[in-house]
């Protein structure tokens, strides 16, 4: 399978690591389509949803209104018609995200003033793709194996099942829908990995009435495991040992619409860590790394430290629990060295790219130093204290910098060529403009305990040269 370049989704919601791409009016993909483009509900970084469209009376929706905020919409809509024709029916869509997908909520109201029944009809399918499958890289993957299928539970809810097997390892998803009130189901073909279903309700309204029905589409299998109870925040010295909430700041600032509105973004980012699911971190960002990475949400956490005080020890807790213990190359991975990005999907845990947990990174180590030099916390320096000394020993030895003065890395074939910030495969270029591929790191990188570090080149660069791999996780974390 070959990504192709897809057209762009025009409305986006994201909340707790889960991500909706779609219409303004909060449906997903088209009628006669597995899949429309990179549209889709995604956890974990698989489509759970590639279809989700709602229609009324055999008629589609405009939407006419919409209120949004992190992981929350209310759509108001009603059904599409020709010029100057009404309609008596009017709905109310309210979609919110949580780690497990998504729950909606219709408000159907009758403004005539005879009783109607309100014949409601939901497309719902889904392919199970992997995001390196949507991205536009142009990397292929070996999807033959893949086996999709559907089950209709007797209260009206189905599910939708996904297992793939490669070399000896297995990948399972799954999606439930639910509704509050049951449906009459029918099952559609399946066409390769695409398995859907339409769902039909006839709702009684009496003049003037109005009927709710809520819809859940939630992962079955434990893609992302929902994140624990918290546990009780231990006064920093000289605090007032209150928790700071989310959306309030650890000390007053001027409240500009500015900053209210970096904040609601930075919240939308927030997420459980996916293997410390305790733990919340800031994804690095969308649509394509929603995800932990060292590097971007360690940064993150220390611009955020006055607004969400809270964010950077659970970054360092999380780039502790997931540090290098051993030489793996496959990886890139050494003892004491920090985590470049961790993914849960199914390509990753599959083996067919290396990003499950990954180490292609030269400054997440410097960086998680960095950070633990703003750690007032005595418990959290204590806990802190072993991942910290395996951090410099990677930075003495492995990293380069007792033999050279500097941090060095090797570029990696089948991952990251670069490993510094700029790390997409044509990140670096050199004065003809032509992409260098680098066989020793470009001169600069985010820090180290000291508060400055650099690169030194093993071998000279040759300019204009075909790389060998494409790298990873891609271009710019916004892209």
């Amino acid at each position: 399978m070959t990504a192709t370049a897809p057209p762009s989704a025009v409305s986006v919601l994201v909340a707790h690591g889960a991500m909706m791409r779609g219409a303004p009016d909060g449906s997903i993909g088209r009628a006669q389509a597995a899949a429309l483009g990179t549209e889709g509900l995604y956890v974990a970084d698989t489509r759970l949803l590639s279809r989700w469209i709602l229609e009324i009376d055999r008629s589609a929706f405009w939407e006419v209104g919409s209120v949004s905020e992190p992981g929350r919409r209310r759509i108001a809509m009603s059904p599409a018609g020709r010029r100057n024709q009404t309609h008596d029916l009017f709905v109310v869509r309210t979609q919110e995200l949580d780690a497990g997908g998504l729950t909606e909520t219709l408000a159907i109201r009758n403004l005539g003033r005879e009783p109607v029944t309100a014949h409601l009809v939901l497309g719902a399918g889904t392919d199970f793709a992997d995001q390196f499958t949507v991205r536009t890289d142009g990397r292929t993957f070996d999807l033959s194996a893949a086996a999709s299928s559907l089950t209709v539970i007797d209260d009206g809810s189905l599910t939708f099942d996904y297992t793939h097997t490669l070399a000896g390892r297995t990948f399972e998803a799954g999606v439930r829908v639910t509704a509050s009130i049951a449906p009459s189901v029918r099952r559609e073909p399946v066409a390769g990995r695409f398995v859907a279903a339409t769902l039909t309700w006839d709702l009684p309204l009496e003049a003037g009435g109005e009927q709710a029905l809520t819809i859940t589409a939630l992962a079955t299998a434990p893609l992302r495991p929902k994140p624990a109870a918290p546990e009780p925040r231990v006064p920093r010295p000289g605090s007032s040992g209150k928790h700071v909430p989310q959306g309030k700041s650890a000390q007053p600032k001027e409240d500009s619409a500015l900053r209210r509105q970096s904040l609601r973004d930075l919240d939308s980012l927030l997420m459980p860590c996916p293997l410390r699911p305790d733990l919340t971190i800031p994804a690095a960002g969308l649509p394509w790394f929603l995800t932990f990475f060292g590097r971007d949400s360690v940064l993150a956490s220390l611009l955020a430290r006055q607004d969400r005080p809270d964010l950077l020890p659970d970054v360092l807790r999380a780039l502790a629990a997931t540090q290098g213990t051993v030489h793996d190359p496959a990886r890139v991975e050494q003892p004491g060295k920090m985590v470049h990005e961790l993914r849960v999907s199914e390509l990753a845990q599959l083996g067919a790219v290396p990003y499950g947990r990954y180490y292609g990174t030269v400054d997440s180590t410097p960086l998680f130093l960095m950070a633990l030099g703003r750690v007032d916390d005595p418990q959290l320096l204590r806990d802190m204290e072993q991942p910290a000394r395996a951090a410099v020993e990677w930075m003495l030895g492995d990293g380069g910098l007792r033999d050279t003065g500097f941090l060095r890395y090797t570029p990696d074939p089948g991952g990251l060529l670069h490993q510094g910030w700029k790390d997409s495969h044509d990140a670096v270029a050199g004065r003809t403009a032509a992409n260098l591929w680098v066989q020793s790191p470009w001169p600069r990188c985010r820090g180290t305990p000291g508060a400055a570090c650099g690169n030194a080149p093993a071998s000279r660069p040759r300019s204009g040269a075909t790389p060998p791999g494409q790298g990873s996780s891609g271009a710019s974390r916004t892209s």
